[in-house]
């Protein structure tokens, strides 16, 4: 099966982010961030045994690993957005 397409509208404005004050740019990629921050949270309460607990439930495995890659994508967003906001911190400051 072949990969899904990704579409991010957030990307698209980061894409073309270079005409806003950093202010504003920052300011775009905090919202992001808390977005992102109230969906990790709404994942790690998710009652799923760890997979260490589940010692061979089969019936759960695949909704763990799910919620795993749910769990380490949206951290991957949320080190991305620190990293970009460092990267474009510094560049303003220039």
């Amino acid at each position: 099966q072949p990969l899904s397409a990704y579409r991010d509208s957030f990307l698209v404005q980061l894409y073309f982010a270079h005409t806003l004050p950093p202010e504003q740019l920052d300011a775009l990629l905090a919202e992001q961030a808390r977005l992102h921050e109230e969906r990790l949270a709404v994942y790690r309460a998710v009652p799923l045994p760890t997979l260490d607990e589940l010692n061979g439930q089969r019936d759960h495995l695949a909704q763990r690993l799910t919620l795993e890659l749910g769990l380490a994508l949206e951290q991957a967003q949320l080190e991305w957005i620190a990293r970009a906001r460092e990267v474009l911190a510094a560049d303003a400051a220039e």
